[in-house]
């Protein structure tokens, strides 16, 4: 009998038993297609599962606070953009405004890459 996976069996059906021909179950009943016959233990799948779910979790934090991030330097780069047009702003809080606003453009593709399995 092989399995897809490795790992350590929980119980066996006639465990170290050449079986050739019909197999039959503790209580003396043939084992039927598609009976189980073997149980591995699901411990080390399950871990992982929580671990990689615990780093989705992470990175959908991550991305919403990105995402909000993103939102307020978008905002402040069109207040500057106005002052400066309306005569009462400089040059350089534009500028300032404009790179904050590419930084957070940058972060938020992080983040969305570990979401999306990059």
């Amino acid at each position: 009998m092989g399995f897809k996976v490795t790992g350590r069996s929980l119980w066996v059906l006639d465990e170290g038993k050449e079986v050739d021909g019909p197999a039959f179950d503790e209580s003396g009943e043939q084992v039927r297609p598609g009976q189980m016959m073997a149980k591995l233990d699901g411990t080390r799948y399950r871990l992982q599962v929580d671990a990689l779910q615990a780093r989705l979790n992470a990175a959908q934090q991550d991305l919403e606070s990105v995402r909000a991030r993103l939102r307020l330097a978008r905002q402040n780069l069109e207040r500057e953009k106005r002052i400066f047009t309306g005569g009462a702003g400089r040059q350089q809080a534009v500028d300032d405004a404009q790179s904050m606003y590419a930084q957070a453009l940058a972060l938020l593709y992080r983040p969305q890459n570990l979401i999306e399995g990059g």
